[in-house]
């Protein structure tokens, strides 16, 4: 385009300034002269022209340009970030590492995923999130909750189908005694409290002529009189019914005698 322009300004020099010029130094008259100031009008006024055009379209396309380029910068600003901000991602990752550190020490196979995994900002205002557990039986959800403070707490959850839910329970029972008796070491707690704690109670009761105790599950200490039971003591992490083999042979020992009875155990000296 600017070169059209550029070859009809040349045109015009060309046909009507150079002949008119020409004229007037070949034969000198005062017309000749008129008519070269008039080519010389006629160029100068097209050149201006063209000039004001140029000037005009340059002006347009800066204007277009930095319009395009405000619509740029706004629909990026309204366009969310694909990556998550580093100190988000940092934080994010530590809260996994300390809930799969817990998770690990009852169970070392644990893997874990969040139902609706908190953001940066809502992990810091602190609250409680669901997760879903795998290699944890007979769990398999878990609720995590997390302090201001930044301590966290999980409690383990077992969600399962109503129709099923009886057999779990009877199957968790089960495992639930099962663990209990691994747990509880009879020995030890009569050689560390037990022993002392009965013979106490033991001595006491044989100077009022007592010669048998009830020991119920809970540990309550009882004796009866007039055909009324009566609570005399109690006895800390006693053993629970399973154990209670055990314990009549450390009894015996101990030349107590003990046998179990469906309100508890009874114990009998001389």
């Amino acid at each position: 385009m600017a070169l059209i322009r550029q070859a009809k300004s040349a045109t015009i020099f060309r046909c009507l300034v150079v002949p008119s010029l020409l004229l007037c130094c070949i034969f000198r008259k005062q017309v000749f002269q008129w008519i070269a100031l008039a080519a010389a009008v006629i160029w100068l006024s097209t050149e201006l022209v063209l000039v004001y055009q140029q000037h005009k379209c340059r002006r347009k396309r800066t204007k277009s340009i930095r319009h395009l380029s405000e619509l740029k910068v706004e629909s990026n600003g309204d366009r969310p970030e694909a990556k998550t901000d580093e100190h988000e991602l940092f934080l994010i990752r530590q809260i996994n590492y300390r809930i799969t550190e817990q998770l690990k020490e009852n169970y070392p196979m644990v893997s874990w995923l969040w139902q609706q995994q908190p953001n940066a900002a809502q992990l810091c205002k602190g609250g409680s999130w669901r997760i879903r557990l795998s290699n944890t039986d007979p769990f398999n959800y878990g609720e995590v909750e997390i302090s201001r403070m930044g301590k966290i707490s999980i409690t383990l959850l077992q969600a399962v189908a109503l129709k099923e839910s009886k057999s779990v329970v009877v199957e968790s029972e089960d495992i639930a005694e099962e663990e209990l008796l691994d747990k509880v070491d009879v020995k030890a707690w009569y050689q560390e409290h037990g022993e002392q704690l009965l013979s106490q109670i033991i001595d006491d009761l044989n100077t009022q002529g007592h010669r048998q105790i009830l020991i119920k599950e809970d540990g309550a200490v009882c004796v009866t009189t007039s055909d009324t039971e009566q609570i005399v003591d109690s006895l800390l992490n006693f053993p629970p019914r399973k154990a209670w083999v055990e314990l009549k042979q450390l009894l015996l020992e101990d030349e107590i005698t003990a046998s179990e009875k469906p309100e508890g155990l009874l114990m009998a000296w001389n």
